[in-house]
């Protein structure tokens, strides 16, 4: 699997953030409360396809969010995630979702980039940017974003 090294500007996502029993949970919260249509009238242009992970607690609880790019510092009725200038490596992950396909991205990440320290992970959440996500089609395609030192 190959990845990408960039280097981004500071920026700043907004969204729904909460901690669910299972990875991406509040995708299923903000698509069946009408939470995603509201933070896409607030997003304008800038389409909510983002999934923030900032980590699992003891319990294997997710704490998570789905959210948008804004050029805002605050945002009413939002959190706001500040990110600053850093070094990142992209991956671009594509295929069925029956497959498994964001799953095995994520195995290669953990096997072959961070326990083997080839990155080192900055203390910033991970960004998951879903380009696509058909589930009618069976097909995503989802850009892994981690912020590194």
């Amino acid at each position: 699997m190959e990845y990408r090294n960039v280097t981004k500007e500071a920026f700043n996502v907004a969204g729904i953030r909460a901690v669910t029993e299972w990875a991406g949970g509040v995708w299923g919260i903000v698509k069946a409360d009408g939470s995603m249509e509201r933070m896409q009238q607030i997003a304008g242009e800038s389409k909510v396809t983002l999934g923030l992970c900032f980590g699992f607690d003891e319990k294997g609880h997710n704490d998570n969010m789905v959210g948008f790019f804004t050029e805002l510092d605050k945002v009413e009725n939002y959190e706001v995630v500040h990110y600053p200038e850093s070094k990142w490596i992209e991956l671009v992950t594509e295929g069925k979702i029956s497959d498994n396909v964001l799953g095995n991205a994520w195995q290669y990440i953990h096997a072959e980039l961070i326990d083997k320290n080839v990155i080192t992970q900055r203390d910033v959440p991970t960004i998951e940017d879903y380009a696509v996500w058909d589930e009618e089609n069976d097909y995503c395609k989802v850009i892994i974003s981690i912020a590194v030192i």
